[in-house]
């Protein structure tokens, strides 16, 4: 009986590192996909205010600033 705890600790152990494990990759995962659709949103509409507005628009070149930053 004392073999059975030691397994079943190291079961419960190595179950929660690996659910660890997952739960991190899949939240980076999720968040660079959310990061990249904003920014993918975002610079459609800087080049869609480009594009109706012109290059005489000077927020343009701030927003532009900002996305690089």
């Amino acid at each position: 009986m004392h073999e059975f705890w030691s397994y079943t600790i190291a079961t419960v152990f190595v179950l929660i590192m690996t659910l660890s494990t997952i739960f991190i990759y899949a939240s980076c995962g999720i968040f660079q996909f959310i990061f990249s659709f904003q920014m993918s949103a975002y610079l459609k509409i800087l080049q869609h205010r480009l594009e109706t507005k012109g290059a005489a628009d000077k927020s343009i070149y701030e927003h532009h600033k900002t996305v690089n930053q």
